[in-house]
């Protein structure tokens, strides 16, 4: 029988997939301070985490960013939990 995901898997799996259907359908946007910016190439990432490639549009300069997803049920006080 296959393993459940935790609930912290599932969550992070699913902001991840949020946040590269996001960053695909927004084609270019712009950073405040930086610039227009789009996807310079596929996301390819690893479950929860991986690099995303943006190109600057004024200098075509090809940035990475690194970005990791993670969840963790939050701490009592934390944004009204109990």
């Amino acid at each position: 029988m296959a393993r459940r995901a935790s609930d912290e898997e599932l969550l992070a799996d699913a902001l991840h997939a949020r946040i590269e259907q996001w960053l695909e359908l927004e084609g270019i946007f712009t950073i405040l301070g930086f610039g227009d910016v789009e996807l310079a190439s596929e996301m390819d990432w690893e479950p929860g985490a991986g690099p995303v490639y943006l190109r600057r549009l004024d200098d075509g300069r090809v940035w990475r960013a690194d970005i990791a997803v993670t969840a963790r049920p939050a701490a009592p006080g934390e944004a009204g939990a109990r």
